[in-house]
Protein backbone atom coordinates (compact mmCIF):
# COMPACT_ATOMS: atom_id res chain seq x y z
CA UNK A 1 0.00 0.00 0.00
CA UNK A 2 2.55 2.49 0.94
CA UNK A 3 4.48 1.58 -2.58
CA UNK A 4 1.69 2.15 -4.35
CA UNK A 5 1.16 5.80 -2.45
CA UNK A 6 4.89 6.35 -2.88
CA UNK A 7 4.00 5.34 -6.73
CA UNK A 8 1.07 7.79 -7.13
CA UNK A 9 3.18 10.61 -5.63
CA UNK A 10 5.67 10.93 -8.00
CA UNK A 11 3.40 10.45 -10.79
CA UNK A 12 1.64 13.69 -9.38
CA UNK A 13 3.70 15.86 -7.30
CA UNK A 14 5.05 17.66 -10.23
CA UNK A 15 1.41 19.00 -10.71
CA UNK A 16 0.07 18.86 -6.89
CA UNK A 17 2.84 21.57 -5.72
CA UNK A 18 2.76 24.13 -8.43
CA UNK A 19 -1.29 24.08 -8.07
CA UNK A 20 -1.00 24.44 -4.34
CA UNK A 21 1.94 27.12 -4.32
CA UNK A 22 -0.35 28.97 -7.16
CA UNK A 23 -3.44 28.95 -5.31
CA UNK A 24 -2.04 29.27 -1.94
CA UNK A 25 -0.35 32.65 -4.23
CA UNK A 26 -3.64 33.76 -4.90
CA UNK A 27 -5.21 33.13 -1.60
CA UNK A 28 -2.63 35.61 -0.62
CA UNK A 29 -3.27 38.07 -3.34
CA UNK A 30 -7.07 38.13 -2.48
CA UNK A 31 -6.47 38.79 1.05
CA UNK A 32 -4.33 41.58 0.19
CA UNK A 33 -6.96 43.28 -2.20
CA UNK A 34 -9.48 42.53 0.36
CA UNK A 35 -7.25 44.58 3.04
CA UNK A 36 -7.72 41.35 5.30
CA UNK A 37 -4.21 41.38 5.69
CA UNK A 38 -1.54 44.52 5.40
CA UNK A 39 1.24 42.92 3.08
CA UNK A 40 2.70 43.73 -0.55
CA UNK A 41 2.23 41.52 -3.26
CA UNK A 42 5.09 40.09 -4.39
CA UNK A 43 5.67 42.39 -7.83
CA UNK A 44 5.88 45.23 -5.21
CA UNK A 45 8.75 43.92 -3.54
CA UNK A 46 11.76 46.44 -4.17
CA UNK A 47 14.02 43.44 -4.82
CA UNK A 48 11.34 41.94 -7.49
CA UNK A 49 13.24 42.42 -10.69
CA UNK A 50 16.55 41.32 -8.61
CA UNK A 51 14.22 37.90 -7.80
CA UNK A 52 13.33 37.67 -11.67
CA UNK A 53 17.24 38.12 -12.68
CA UNK A 54 18.45 35.09 -9.94
CA UNK A 55 14.95 32.81 -11.02
CA UNK A 56 16.74 33.35 -14.99
CA UNK A 57 20.23 32.45 -13.94
CA UNK A 58 19.09 29.53 -11.65
CA UNK A 59 16.30 28.12 -14.34
CA UNK A 60 19.87 28.38 -17.19
CA UNK A 61 21.51 26.46 -14.90
CA UNK A 62 19.13 23.78 -14.49
CA UNK A 63 18.85 23.40 -18.09
CA UNK A 64 22.42 23.28 -18.63
CA UNK A 65 22.65 20.61 -16.15
CA UNK A 66 19.85 18.80 -18.69
CA UNK A 67 22.83 19.32 -21.69
CA UNK A 68 25.35 18.06 -19.67
CA UNK A 69 23.74 14.60 -18.25
CA UNK A 70 21.94 13.70 -21.44
CA UNK A 71 25.36 13.32 -23.04
CA UNK A 72 26.62 11.61 -20.38
CA UNK A 73 23.37 9.35 -19.98
CA UNK A 74 23.29 8.74 -23.84
CA UNK A 75 27.38 8.47 -24.08
CA UNK A 76 27.05 5.60 -21.16
CA UNK A 77 24.29 3.15 -23.06
CA UNK A 78 26.45 0.35 -23.62
CA UNK A 79 28.57 0.10 -19.62
CA UNK A 80 25.70 -0.32 -17.27
CA UNK A 81 23.49 -3.20 -16.83
CA UNK A 82 20.98 -1.23 -14.94
CA UNK A 83 21.04 1.66 -18.13
CA UNK A 84 20.66 -1.13 -21.00
CA UNK A 85 17.60 -2.40 -18.44
CA UNK A 86 16.47 1.08 -18.58
CA UNK A 87 16.68 1.50 -22.19
CA UNK A 88 15.14 -1.99 -23.10
CA UNK A 89 11.94 -1.42 -20.79
CA UNK A 90 11.37 2.29 -21.01
CA UNK A 91 9.00 3.87 -23.38
CA UNK A 92 11.97 5.95 -25.04
CA UNK A 93 9.61 7.94 -27.02
CA UNK A 94 7.37 9.33 -23.85
CA UNK A 95 10.63 9.62 -21.92
CA UNK A 96 12.26 12.56 -24.21
CA UNK A 97 8.97 13.74 -24.78
CA UNK A 98 8.83 14.30 -21.01
CA UNK A 99 12.50 15.59 -21.37
CA UNK A 100 11.46 18.02 -24.27
CA UNK A 101 8.27 18.81 -22.39
CA UNK A 102 11.04 20.41 -19.02
CA UNK A 103 13.27 21.79 -21.46
CA UNK A 104 10.12 24.09 -23.46
CA UNK A 105 8.68 24.49 -19.72
CA UNK A 106 12.18 26.19 -18.81
CA UNK A 107 12.69 28.20 -21.62
CA UNK A 108 8.56 29.64 -21.74
CA UNK A 109 9.31 30.33 -18.01
CA UNK A 110 12.31 32.33 -18.89
CA UNK A 111 10.56 34.23 -21.42
CA UNK A 112 7.82 35.30 -19.04
CA UNK A 113 10.75 36.11 -16.55
CA UNK A 114 11.85 38.30 -18.98
CA UNK A 115 8.50 40.17 -19.39
CA UNK A 116 7.97 40.48 -15.97
CA UNK A 117 10.97 42.64 -15.82
CA UNK A 118 8.84 44.85 -17.58
CA UNK A 119 6.48 46.00 -14.58
CA UNK A 120 6.43 49.07 -15.21
CA UNK A 121 4.40 49.29 -18.00
CA UNK A 122 2.17 46.99 -17.38
CA UNK A 123 -1.37 46.56 -16.41
CA UNK A 124 -1.93 45.46 -12.72
CA UNK A 125 -4.12 43.12 -14.05
CA UNK A 126 -2.02 41.64 -16.89
CA UNK A 127 1.01 41.40 -14.59
CA UNK A 128 -1.10 39.25 -11.66
CA UNK A 129 -2.14 36.90 -14.28
CA UNK A 130 1.42 36.07 -16.11
CA UNK A 131 2.93 36.38 -12.49
CA UNK A 132 0.42 33.34 -11.58
CA UNK A 133 1.15 31.69 -15.26
CA UNK A 134 5.18 32.52 -14.03
CA UNK A 135 4.88 30.95 -10.31
CA UNK A 136 2.99 27.55 -11.58
CA UNK A 137 5.81 26.94 -14.42
CA UNK A 138 8.41 27.78 -12.23
CA UNK A 139 7.42 25.16 -9.53
CA UNK A 140 6.33 22.79 -12.43
CA UNK A 141 9.76 23.35 -13.86
CA UNK A 142 11.68 22.87 -11.03
CA UNK A 143 9.59 19.62 -9.54
CA UNK A 144 10.10 17.74 -12.95
CA UNK A 145 13.46 18.96 -13.38
CA UNK A 146 14.46 17.21 -10.21
CA UNK A 147 12.74 13.88 -10.97
CA UNK A 148 14.50 13.30 -14.06
CA UNK A 149 17.88 14.72 -12.87
CA UNK A 150 17.18 12.55 -9.95
CA UNK A 151 16.57 9.88 -12.46
CA UNK A 152 19.74 10.26 -14.98
CA UNK A 153 21.92 10.41 -12.21
CA UNK A 154 20.62 7.12 -10.23
CA UNK A 155 20.73 5.55 -13.57
CA UNK A 156 24.27 6.28 -14.31
CA UNK A 157 25.94 6.13 -10.97
CA UNK A 158 23.70 3.47 -9.48
CA UNK A 159 25.80 0.61 -11.15
CA UNK A 160 28.83 2.13 -10.12
CA UNK A 161 28.17 2.67 -6.67
CA UNK A 162 26.00 -0.87 -6.22
CA UNK A 163 27.69 -3.68 -8.61
CA UNK A 164 31.41 -3.19 -8.43
CA UNK A 165 32.31 -6.48 -6.98
CA UNK A 166 29.47 -8.45 -9.04
CA UNK A 167 31.19 -10.64 -11.68
CA UNK A 168 29.21 -10.53 -14.90
CA UNK A 169 27.63 -7.02 -14.53
CA UNK A 170 24.49 -8.95 -13.03
CA UNK A 171 21.39 -6.53 -11.50
CA UNK A 172 19.94 -7.69 -8.81
CA UNK A 173 15.70 -8.18 -8.35
CA UNK A 174 15.22 -5.32 -6.48
CA UNK A 175 17.30 -2.89 -8.13
CA UNK A 176 15.31 -4.10 -11.00
CA UNK A 177 12.10 -4.06 -9.60
CA UNK A 178 13.21 -0.54 -8.20
CA UNK A 179 14.65 0.85 -11.56
CA UNK A 180 11.26 -0.62 -13.55
CA UNK A 181 9.49 1.80 -11.13
CA UNK A 182 10.99 4.50 -11.88
CA UNK A 183 10.80 3.93 -15.47
CA UNK A 184 7.08 3.89 -14.89
CA UNK A 185 6.73 6.82 -12.50
CA UNK A 186 8.50 9.04 -15.31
Amino acid sequence: MLEKMKYTWKKIYAYILPTFFTIAYLVYLFCIYEEWIDCKALQDSKQFKDMLQTLVTFMSIILSVFGFLIPSFLGSKGESATLKYFIKYADMKLFAAKLKNIVAVGLVDIFITCILLLTDIMPPIVLNIMLIIWLWLLFFFMCSSYRFISLMISLLLTEKKNFVQKAGNNVSEDVKKKLHQDINSN
